[in-house]
C-alpha cells in the first residue's frame, strides 16, 4: 500500500510529563494515576497531592522508593506504588481508592491495543467529571517500532542487534477502537513522545466507523496510509486550544 502522509518525527516540543502536568494544574493539581511506571520516570516528577503507580513489576531505584518514602512521611502529596496488573488494580479499585476519584490518567503499560483499550474504559470508571485520560505510543513512526508483542522483551527479541530500543506495539489501534465504538468520547492523538492519545468526556466530534473485526485485521500499513484520519492527529501545539477548553 501506498505510503500517502509524513512519517511523523520522534521528538516534539512537549513530551508525556508535560502534558500530564498542564492538566493536573489545569485542575488544581488533584489526583493522578499511571498505568506502567517502570523506573519511575514520569511518576516521579509528577506534581500532584495524590499519585498512583501501578505496575506488576516496577525497576523504581532504591533511591527514589526512599524519596517517595520521605515524602509520604512529611508531606500531604502522597504517593502510593502499587506493584499489581493494572487489570488487578481496577479489580480492587474501591479498597484502594475509595470514593477518590481521578483527575488525570497516564495508560502507558502493556503496549497491545486489546490492553490499552482495557486500560481506558476501566479508568473511565474511576475518572472525575472533567478528567482527562492521556495515551502513550499512539503514534509509532515505523513497522518496527509497531511490531505487535506481548511484552519490551519479546519483541526486542525480533528486533536487530543495533542498540534501537523503541516499541511502541500496536496502542494505536486502541485509538481507532475508541474513535469508532465510542460516540461519548472525545479521542484524539498529539504529534507528540510518540503520540499521545488524548481521551475525554463529551460527544465525539469525529467518529470513524471501524468494525472490530476490521480494526483487528489492520496492519501498520494501514496505519501509514491514512495516519491522520484514523488517528485524528493533530499538532502538539493544539494541546493548548485543548487545555484552555478544560
Amino acid at each position: 500500500m501506498t505510503i500517502q502522509e509524513t512519517v511523523p518525527s520522534a521528538v516534539q516540543a512537549i513530551d508525556r510529563k508535560i502534558v500530564v502536568q498542564k492538566l493536573l494544574s489545569k485542575l488544581e493539581g488533584g489526583s493522578y494515576l499511571e498505568i506502567g511506571v517502570e523506573l519511575g520516570q514520569s511518576l516521579l516528577p509528577i506534581q500532584a497531592r495524590q499519585k498512583h503507580g501501578v505496575d506488576p513489576n516496577p525497576i523504581v531505584p532504591m533511591r527514589h522508593r526512599i524519596r517517595m518514602f520521605m515524602q509520604n512521611l512529611l508531606s500531604r502529596n502522597k504517593v502510593h506504588l502499587h506493584q499489581m496488573t493494572s487489570d488487578d488494580f481496577f479489580a480492587q479499585r474501591n479498597s484502594i481508592l475509595g470514593d477518590s476519584k481521578i483527575d488525570v490518567t497516564l495508560v502507558d503499560g502493556l503496549h497491545t491495543y486489546e490492553q490499552a483499550y482495557r486500560d481506558v474504559l476501566n479508568c473511565l470508571d474511576v475518572l472525575s467529571p472533567n478528567g482527562v485520560i492521556v495515551m502513550h505510543d499512539c503514534n509509532p513512526p515505523s513497522a518496527r517500532i509497531a511490531f505487535r508483542a506481548r511484552s519490551h522483551s519479546e519483541a526486542l527479541k525480533e528486533f536487530p542487534a543495533d542498540g534501537d530500543f523503541r516499541w511502541c506495539g500496536d496502542v494505536w489501534k486502541a485509538i481507532v477502537l475508541l474513535r469508532s465504538l465510542h460516540t461519548d468520547l472525545q479521542t484524539f492523538v498529539l504529534d507528540a513522545d510518540f503520540g499521545l492519545g488524548i481521551v475525554s468526556r463529551g460527544a465525539s466530534t469525529s467518529k470513524l466507523s471501524y468494525s472490530r473485526e476490521a480494526i483487528e485485521a489492520m496492519s501498520y500499513e494501514d496505519l501509514a496510509a491514512r495516519r491522520t484520519t484514523l488517528l485524528d492527529l493533530r499538532p502538539a501545539s493544539s494541546f493548548n486550544e485543548f487545555l484552555a477548553s478544560r
